[in-house]
């Protein structure tokens, strides 16, 4: 991780202010300070980020000791409050973290491992983007532009990009609750952990959680086909082309003695009637309606909705909550790798200015 040269500036000038205000000169005893100089000292730096305990304080004899043992802290999480929380390390959250760079404190929080949603794609999918559409700000895609990465690939780029930039990033790291505490955003992971930031952004797409409609619980004995990838019926799907191709039109599926159907309602078992009014028995449903905002982890009420998160342009009715790399967040091109850093340069404004009211 890069030295933050500015933000530790920042702090040794605030605290020669706030030194230069009490009349204490360079050598200062804690012990001795008056209860509100106590106070405020511990809440400065708590402002700049560090939670930090008073037997650190009581220790330092002078202002460039003090600097010293609080910069030695900056890495220790449990003392931290990051300016930023990234939730996600995929193209969006890798690329905003790169803006933030030695400019705030930030930290990527990853469920899984870098890249994992691209290595669990279904073997043999490409980008429909060729290579040089596929590389994020400051590094290319390898190989040859006009390829068409397969997913594997994409995987790899952003584990070496996280490692060529020095991102902060903390894998198995998933969060099962973000809500707001004190002013401050408090992410709660699953191994118990927390976090607290002054800002947050969610940069985990809008594909997490298939949607199937609630008379799914109807059809009595029908099994989704939900498999894992190294299961036998995930194998057969493999060896066929399971992705969506323009010749799979209505007109091409009937030619192949493919019957089309509309809607059905009031399944009982495995009948199906259809709006038609004809009535079809049915041995298996595979349910293709895409998928939908997992937010069971998002304990801020107002900032979501039975469709997911509720964002305007990736602003979230919570301020310093922002959402980025999702559908049509401002263009067709935002949910894909070639789209990004035009939409994370309009979030990290926001963020900016939202980080400038709060720790002025």
């Amino acid at each position: 991780m890069k030295a933050n040269v500015e933000y530790e500036q920042r702090l040794i000038e605030k605290l020669h202010r706030f030194f230069e205000a009490r009349g204490i000169g360079q050598y200062y005893d804690f012990k001795n300070l008056s209860k509100n100089s106590r106070t405020g000292l511990q809440q400065l730096l708590e402002d700049c980020g560090y939670l930090v305990p008073t037997e650190v304080l009581t220790s330092a004899a002078s202002l460039e000791e003090l600097v010293a043992a609080v910069n030695k802290m900056q890495f220790q999480d449990e003392n931290r409050i990051y300016d930023c929380l990234i939730i996600g390390a995929g193209q969006a959250g890798l690329t905003l973290a790169r803006m933030l760079q030695g400019r705030y404190r930030y930290l990527v929080l990853e469920r899984g491992q870098i890249g994992n949603a691209w290595d669990n794609r279904l073997q043999g999918m490409t980008l429909f983007t060729s290579g040089q559409f596929c590389g994020l700000p400051g590094m290319q895609f390898p190989g040859r532009r006009e390829a068409f990465p397969a997913c594997p690939a994409v995987a790899s780029y952003l584990r070496d990009y996280a490692k060529h930039n020095e991102l902060a990033v903390q894998t198995q790291a998933e969060v099962v609750s973000l809500q707001v505490e004190k002013g401050m955003f408090l992410a709660t992971l699953a191994d118990g952990s927390s976090c607290k930031a002054r800002a947050v952004v969610n940069c985990t797409g809008s594909n997490q959680k298939a949607f199937v409609p609630p008379s799914a619980e109807k059809l009595n004995g029908l099994k989704l086909l939900q498999q894992d990838k190294n299961s036998r019926i995930a194998r057969v799907m493999q060896r066929r082309n399971p992705v969506p191709c323009k010749e799979y039109n209505n007109y091409n599926l009937k030619k192949r003695n493919i019957t089309i159907k509309p809607a059905f309602d009031s399944p009982a078992g495995k009948t199906l009637l259809f709006a038609d009014g004809t009535i079809e028995e049915v041995d298996v449903v595979v349910w293709c309606l895409g998928y939908q905002d997992d937010t069971s982890w998002l304990k801020i009420p107002q900032c979501k909705n039975e469709s997911g998160f509720v964002e305007e342009y990736g602003s979230t009715p919570c301020p310093g909550l922002f959402v980025l790399g999702r559908k049509w967040l401002s263009c067709r091109a935002s949910e894909l790798i070639l789209g990004i850093e035009k939409d994370a340069m309009r979030i990290c404004a926001k963020l900016e200015a939202h980080l400038s009211q709060v720790l002025t």
